[in-house]
């Protein structure tokens, strides 16, 4: 007798199982199978309004700037060394960087915003022996 009612249970079970999943499959269907989707209709090229010209932005204005060379060497080392000594008879800003386009390290102090000022500068250093040879470099960033 409990076999029967274990076996009537489960076979209860595996109807009602199969069932409810059969309800939830047609619930998730939005349209029914036999329905046609019509599209929406395109509008042809005709009709179309044409994009605006898209307008070149503006040149970017580069900033110009005037550093005072005062050396240029073929190693780091003897630039860096050079850059040193300048900075303690001069008191001011000496940069060391690599110049590609004559592919040397140059020594230039720090640039200027006006020629004059650059001007004004290297005047001072042709006063001194080891700076005689210095001049204006323009920089465009």
């Amino acid at each position: 007798m409990k076999s029967l009612f274990v076996f009537f249970s489960i076979s209860l079970l595996f109807i009602i199982g199969c069932s409810s999943s059969q309800d939830t499959s047609e619930q998730n269907n939005e349209f029914p199978a036999d329905s046609v989707y019509v599209f929406d209709e395109v509008p042809s090229d005709d009709n179309a309004k044409p994009e605006p010209p898209i307008k070149p932005l503006p040149p970017v204005q580069k900033s110009v700037y005037y550093a005072v060379q005062i050396g240029a060497f073929t190693s780091q080392v003897k630039a860096d060394e050079f850059a040193n000594l300048s900075r303690k008879k001069l008191n001011k800003e000496v940069l060391v960087t690599y110049g590609s386009d004559v592919n040397l390290w140059v020594v230039q102090l720090s640039p200027f915003n006006t020629k004059q000022e650059a001007e004004k500068t290297r005047n001072e250093l042709w006063k001194i022996k080891e700076f005689t040879d210095a001049f204006i470099v323009r920089i465009e960033r």
